[in-house]
């Protein structure tokens, strides 16, 4: 009997490679799809943590150290994780088109009907030569169900809220499932924004921040939601009435469902494997990153291709996990140059790349920086200046120095 198509090489490899380099969060693999059960173990032990523990890996399975040993010791140095993932992927898919086609088989030598079995023939081809093209009437009936729900239950199709109501009104919301980039120079809010949006959002939202500690954003939220003072906060001169607002305030963020990783010297590869990890493992509705330049790039990249690839890669993990991404992003210095500081899309750092990639552009502006204007005291300028499937232009919001905090105007 000819045994099933599969590599017992290429699964051992992969968890070896997957257990020295600790890569495997990029690798969309289900443990269904290994032939050799204890690699399927081991891939769905490890592939939903964000590092692997030796000493826990090898007491969870301490019976068969000696294969977890094998695998690592027979891995090259060099392994292209994501190519043997691909060949692993292709025999589970001819195991299934060989189960599908011998159920189909069997049917028919039982007096099933030809008609019966076709179907078990049809799915097990799926995705065997398969084109990439929908005819419009398949699109039509589902794209007419979605209006109609959006219509039943007054929501967008295109947007989710983002907790501002201006911001709504105006530009519809945020892009789901779509990649929005928030830019700035320093000290415009930007951080400040997408955590305002974080607090509103209905879903587990998580915040990836190269720039601040865990603890420096968690007291920007204290201060944004108990509406304290933050310098107070920090150095140590709260009032009464502050400590009031700062317990009443705790409840609701514990139960915020905000979650924040603040490693450093993150990659790309390492933002798609958290982000993927996290839309498995719990409700995601938003991912933050912040921000943009401090991803650490292949010296080989130039500053345009890392930027090309990094917002390339970002769009189709937003679309992939079905949950839309802030990106944050510094601005070009070029623009304290000019006499009118308003951002425009030009001084995107690296730009082409970004314009192209976003579905929605925002420029938080505050003109209190840069004019000495009492019209401008705690006021601030939201630009869109790209959004794909809405409106562009500007609203004025109010901002709270103190709290570090946007809100809307009275």
């Amino acid at each position: 009997m000819r045994k099933p198509p599969h590599s017992v090489n290429d699964e051992r490899a992969l968890i070896g490679a997957a257990i020295i380099t600790g890569r495997y969060g990029e690798i969309n693999l289900e443990p269904s799809e290994f032939f050799i059960d204890f690699y399927a173990r081991v891939w769905a032990y490890i592939r939903d943590k964000a590092e692997i523990d030796q000493v826990a890996l090898e007491s969870e399975f301490i019976d068969e150290r000696q294969m977890l040993t094998d695998a690592v010791n027979a891995t090259p140095a060099m392994v292209n994780m994501p190519k043997i993932a691909g060949r692993i992927k292709a025999n589970a898919h001819k195991r299934r088109v060989i189960q599908s086609l011998t159920k189909a088989v069997d049917g028919l030598y039982d007096g099933m009907p030809v008609e019966s079995v076709s179907g078990e023939v049809v799915k097990s081809m799926d995705g065997v030569g398969k084109s990439d093209w929908v005819p419009l009437g398949e699109v039509l009936p589902e794209t007419y169900k979605s209006i109609e729900s959006a219509q039943t239950n007054n929501e967008n199709v295109n947007f989710m809220p983002s907790g501002f109501r201006d911001f709504d009104s105006e530009f519809g919301g945020l892009q789901k499932e779509g990649l929005i980039v928030v830019a700035g120079r320093p000290s415009m809010g930007k951080t400040a924004m997408a955590s305002a949006i974080a607090l509103e959002c209905d879903k587990d939202v998580l915040i990836m921040s190269m720039e601040m500690q865990r603890n420096q954003i968690a007291m920007r939220f204290f201060a944004a939601r108990a509406g304290v003072s933050l310098k107070r906060m920090g150095s140590g001169t709260m009032t009464p009435e502050d400590w009031s607002k700062l317990s009443a305030s705790l409840a609701g963020l514990m139960d915020a469902g905000i979650y924040i990783n603040d490693t450093t010297g993150r990659t790309i590869a390492d933002v798609e494997a958290e982000a993927r990890r996290f839309s498995r493992t719990k409700n995601a509705g938003l991912i933050i990153i912040d921000y943009l330049t401090l991803l650490s790039m292949p010296e080989s990249y130039s500053k345009n291709e890392a930027v090309s690839e990094v917002t390339r890669r970002l769009k189709c993990l937003a679309g992939e996990i079905h949950c839309p991404i802030i990106l944050l992003s510094q601005l070009n210095r070029d623009l304290e140059k000019r006499k009118n500081k308003r951002p425009i899309m030009s001084d995107l750092r690296d730009s082409g790349a970004i314009e192209q990639d976003a579905d929605q552009i925002i420029f938080p502006y505050r003109p209190e920086v840069y004019e000495n204007d009492p019209k401008w005291q705690g006021v601030a300028i939201i630009d869109m200046a790209k959004n794909r499937n809405g409106s562009v232009g500007a609203i004025q919001m109010t901002w709270v120095a103190e709290q570090t905090a946007f809100k809307d105007m009275a």
